[in-house]
């Protein structure tokens, strides 16, 4: 089954909830309204809960059409470790925070 990303976010597209960010010496954007979705907390949870499968839907969700290009630049050797993507998504939610601050 293939899960369709729930982020609206096109490429080359701004929202006005959009912020700015550079985790890991990458440059992307995130749409805050998407972290306000009852959809997203319950992956969330099933996150917690050791379902890491989850995982990938969640970054698509959160930057939509422009995650294969934030990938690409992950990528070692052709691959995203999860180590690398989770130590990703910690350093974009800090500086979410920081910039709330």
């Amino acid at each position: 089954m293939t899960t369709k990303s729930r982020n609206p976010l096109k490429q080359n597209e701004t929202l006005a909830n959009t912020v700015k960010i550079k985790a890991m010496g990458i440059s992307c954007e995130v749409d805050t309204d998407l972290l306000d979705d009852l959809s997203f907390f319950a992956d969330i949870r099933s996150l917690q809960d050791g379902d890491i499968s989850v995982f990938p839907r969640m970054l698509k969700t959160i930057f939509g059409d422009k995650w294969n290009e934030i990938e690409k630049q992950l990528a070692e050797n052709g691959r995203v470790r999860v180590t690398k993507a989770t130590e990703f998504f910690m350093a974009v939610f800090e500086e979410l925070n920081a910039k709330k601050s």
